[in-house]
């Protein structure tokens, strides 16, 4: 085992040492993707809409309705929300 030096980072083992740039270039390259293509409804979902995620919605098929577009998940959105809103609202 030797220390090697890459670009100013050090690893004790031998071999490529860990490219950061390269790497957040590739994880940035993978949010972008899930933003624009086919999963852009569900990172609306579960990034901006700040709701739970239920599994029972996940084998019953509302999620799968919710996915086919923009619009469709916009209206399970305000109907999800609207639901918990008028639960917390219950008076005892």
């Amino acid at each position: 085992m030797t220390l090697t030096e890459s670009r100013g980072h050090y690893a004790l083992t031998e071999g490529k040492v860990l490219d950061a740039e390269g790497a957040i270039s590739i994880i940035e390259s993978f949010i972008r993707e899930l933003w624009d293509g086919p999963l852009k409804p569900a990172m609306r979902y579960v990034q901006d809409a700040e709701l739970p995620i239920i599994l029972t919605y996940a084998s019953n098929g509302t999620y799968a309705r919710a996915m086919q577009s923009e619009e469709a998940m916009e209206e399970y959105i305000h109907y999800l929300g609207r639901e918990i809103d008028d639960a917390a609202n219950m008076d005892w």
